[in-house]
């Protein structure tokens, strides 16, 4: 079930475990190396330390949201090329205005295509 394709390490930040588990399953089997942090504090501090490639991104998080979050990972500089996709039920255009201000690359309204998904994560490392 391997895809062709890079392999990208991944960091899901999602709190609702089916979303977070599935897709995780899923991208694991496409040969990514993927993590999954349940909050934005928790997600923040695992991107600090593991620096993915890739960050999969709820906004509607537990302490801090996915805007606050993709807020100070953009502030740090090893976060420049880091590819940052809002996957989220927030999908007003007010909504995406400030993904696009905050930094974040993508804004996908769930639920998500896995072959979009997939397609996206084949352009990480954007810069």
């Amino acid at each position: 079930m391997r895809r062709e394709g890079p392999s990208r390490r991944v960091l899901i930040i999602e709190d609702q475990a089916d979303i977070a588990d599935s897709m995780a399953k899923l991208l694991s089997l496409k040969g990514h190396r993927v993590q999954v942090a349940r909050s934005g504090t928790e997600g923040l501090e695992m991107a600090l330390s593991i620096v993915p490639e890739v960050v999969l991104l709820d906004i509607g998080l537990p302490g801090l949201n996915g805007y606050e979050v993709a807020s100070r990972l953009r502030s740090c500089r090893e976060f420049d090329t880091v590819l940052i996709v809002a996957m989220t039920a927030y999908g007003e255009d007010s909504d995406r205005r400030r993904s696009t201000e905050i930094g974040i690359d993508h804004h996908l309204v769930k639920p998500t295509s896995m072959l979009s998904l997939l397609s996206l994560l084949d352009t990480a490392g954007r810069g």
